[in-house]
């Protein structure tokens, strides 16, 4: 973080002026110590340390009396940049910041071999001759700055460890997994050895003595629904397949109808976390799995508590609850191309979850609510797959609010309620560039107070053939504000999203009626649906809905207001002033059955968007295109990551485009390549041919630097 301190302008005390900048984007805070005139504007520029001309950015927003804030997105990383502040009240205010560098380095001051099958915990660990048996060994020796654990295959059953040193900046602790290796840390209790006796004939409920009383269980690998009383579990509340019970001396599991424990195998957790790390800081934790913990409250793989720097990069999680758990002030922290899945919660009741006890509703990265603020944190390439939601990073305490947290290049799937649940209190939250689909909601802002919060570039989608599956009384839809809560929901902006549902019922947009927001800003965006494309059964709240792609297959029906039905933009936009400039057409996709949803070459909504300084600069044509996706190859000013690889359809059936030039490279999440090739055209076909389903790293090098996504494989 930058801090300018003590300003005089024109009269007004400011009384700072801070950055704070991740790998792409910096946030800007402007304050004063005497609340400037209603109507004072806070205009944003910005430019390369060494170039010439500022460019226009988007402007600040007023979040309080007194505070200023606002984001420039988009950025090159690691690269110095001029920022300066206009208005119509005060001299200019002129500031510098520096964009993060997202290359880490591993030191390897001392390196620790462990090996769970030939190690032994009496051994140096120095060499792997002379590995350490378990994890737990290795945590316990760790003394300097530096050091590296290497984990080598094989699994490790260990859990609830601390990890109670800190590296240095340059210099960080690295727990990662042998060059080639695949070490798996899981939390089951292998001493749990179930004798079965029948309980219940009728319902298929057996029973086994056990004092243990876990939080989770897991039938065949896969989530049991935790029932509360046993009377529940052998009626079948909640309709589901199977669940579990336990009184502290007997486990009682119904199976599904038709099995017996001979078909199932039943485990259960022994420990609640695999590592948690307490007021440390530059720690690395790269390559390794993470499975089954889940035996006391508030289970997790990895908990990140007030600690900073720390890097979590290509782990796998499932079954774990939450992968990653943050709370208190823990910054400037990353979570990148991970993969996190907690089979079958995408398919649990919904009331269930809801209001059956047990917490299933924590998504595969969460940030705990506490009175301490976090802030600079980034989770980008990673996928989720089968969840209840799939991210819930907002902390729901003013005092205790996040700031400038970036969520982009991520993919999430069958997802039970939210996709991203951003519900809480926030400065500056940047979320672009996600692909969601089969959600009930795609990305939450219900509430999302303070502000401002960014939400572009991102693909919802909800098709009848992409295979949704209902499992509640709700209708699904792409963004959620309405909320019963005191918090209001402030400064939102949707620029440039692509949403689109074709199952009947389900709008473009919807507005629910019970909420209270301030300033929802929608442009550019398009919103397509099979009921209205456009519902908004409120009344009192104020939005701003302008230059939109809306559509709906429905035969009669266009738009919902306050009450009243309009069949005409024309008539909608006299009435209510909403979308003077929107679009109503079909925006013409490639190809909604193979769910690519660029643009076709006839779309009429190509050059129809309106200009949002820092967000669509660079287009091609008179004028922005709606929607995700810019029609054509598009150099951005900014030379943004989204803008550098565009792979379509993602998810694929293995076939899909990619528009980008260099040294293409396609990884498993083994690590093993699986196909390579050089990229000399604008647009080029890959055919993955008989890979199994799953995700697929996509690597391309060109002008010295590495692009990453990825790709799902269905």
């Amino acid at each position: 973080m930058f801090i300018l301190p003590f300003i005089i302008i024109n009269g007004l005390f400011a009384q700072t002026v801070s950055t704070v900048s991740t790998y792409h984007n910096i946030g800007i805070s402007l304050s004063f110590s005497i609340a400037p005139d209603p109507g004072t504007t806070a205009n944003l520029y910005v430019k390369k340390q060494n170039a010439t001309n500022y460019m226009l950015a988007h402007p600040l927003v007023r979040i309080s009396n007194t505070v200023y804030s606002g984001s420039i997105v988009q950025l090159e990383e690691n690269t110095a940049y001029d920022i300066k502040i206009t208005s119509n009240h005060f001299v200019d205010v002129i500031t510098t910041a520096t964009t993060k560098n997202s290359i880490y380095t591993q030191s390897n001051t001392v390196i620790y071999y462990v090996d769970s099958a030939a190690g032994n915990d009496n051994n140096s660990g120095t060499s792997i001759a002379a590995a350490f048996r378990t994890l737990g060994k290795a945590l316990k020796t760790l003394n300097v700055a530096g050091a590296t654990v290497y984990l080598r295959n094989g699994t490790y059953y260990e859990g609830d460890y601390s990890l109670s040193k800190s590296g240095a900046t340059n210099n960080p602790i690295t727990l990662r997994n042998y060059p080639g290796h695949h070490p798996i840390i899981n939390g089951t209790d292998t001493a749990f050895n179930p004798r079965w006796v029948l309980h219940n004939a009728t319902s298929n409920v057996y029973k086994t003595s056990s004092s243990a009383q876990p939080l989770h269980a897991y039938i065949n690998g896969k989530h049991m629904f935790h029932y509360l009383n046993l009377n529940d579990l052998v009626n079948k509340k909640w309709n589901e397949p199977n669940g579990f019970y336990h009184d502290g001396t007997t486990l009682y599991v119904r199976f599904s109808d038709g099995s017996n424990p001979g078909n199932n195998k039943v485990t259960i957790p022994k420990y609640t976390e695999a590592i948690e790390m307490y007021q440390q800081s530059n720690i690395v934790i790269k390559g390794l799995s993470f499975c089954y913990y889940g035996y006391g409250d508030y289970p997790r793989a990895l908990y990140i508590h007030a600690s900073n720097y720390v890097m979590v990069d290509s782990c796998d999680f499932h079954h774990t609850h939450i992968g990653v758990a943050l709370k208190r002030n823990a910054d400037f922290n990353t979570v990148q191309h991970c993969t996190f899945n907690e089979s079958p919660k995408s398919q649990m009741n919904w009331d269930a979850v809801k209001s059956g006890g047990v917490d299933y509703e924590a998504g595969g990265v969460s940030v705990y609510t506490s009175n301490l603020p976090n802030q600079g944190n980034v989770y980008r390439h990673n996928t989720f797959t089968d969840m209840f939601d799939a991210m819930a990073p907002g902390s729901e305490d003013y005092a205790g609010y996040s700031s400038n947290t970036d969520i982009y290049d991520n993919v999430m799937d069958e997802i039970g309620d939210d996709g991203i649940s951003l519900d809480g209190v926030a400065i500056n939250i940047r979320v672009y560039n996600n692909t969601i689909s089969n959600y009930l909601a795609g990305i939450s802002a219900a509430p999302l107070s303070i502000g401002p919060s960014y939400i572009f570039r991102n693909l919802l989608v909800n098709t009848n053939s992409s295979g949704w599956k209902s499992n509640s009384i709700y209708t699904p839809y792409p963004f959620k504000f309405n909320v019963n809560s005191s918090f209001t929901t402030d400064w939102v902006f949707l620029y440039h999203n692509t949403s689109i549902s074709d199952i009947p019922a389900c709008d473009g947009f919807l507005f629910k009626n019970y909420s209270n927001w301030n300033n929802i800003i929608s442009r550019n965006n398009i919103y397509m649906g099979a009921n209205y494309a456009l519902n908004n059964q409120s009344n009192i709240n104020p939005v701003s809905f302008d230059y939109d792609n809306l559509f709906t297959i429905h035969s009669s029906k266009l738009f919902y207001w306050s009450g009243t039905t309009y069949s005409s933009l024309s008539a909608f936009t006299s009435a209510t002033s909403q979308e003077a400039n929107a679009l109503v057409a079909n925006p013409d996709f490639v190809s909604i059955p193979n769910l690519d949803f660029q643009l076709s070459a006839g779309s009429p909504a190509i050059d129809q968007a309106i200009v949002v300084p820092g967000f669509n600069d660079g287009f091609n044509g008179l004028s922005p295109d709606m929607g995700k996706y810019e029609y054509g190859t598009v150099s951005d000013i900014h030379h943004t990551v989204y803008s550098k690889i565009f792979i379509y359809p993602n998810p694929s059936n293995g076939t899909f485009i990619i528009e980008s030039k260099g040294d293409l490279e396609i990884y498993n999440l083994l690590g093993e390549r699986k196909f390579e090739q050089k990229l000399i055209a604008d647009k080029t076909e890959i055919a993955l041919k008989n890979q199994a389903r799953g995700v697929y790293y996509i690597k391309i090098i060109a002008d010295n630097k590495i692009y990453s996504q990825k790709i799902m494989i269905q």
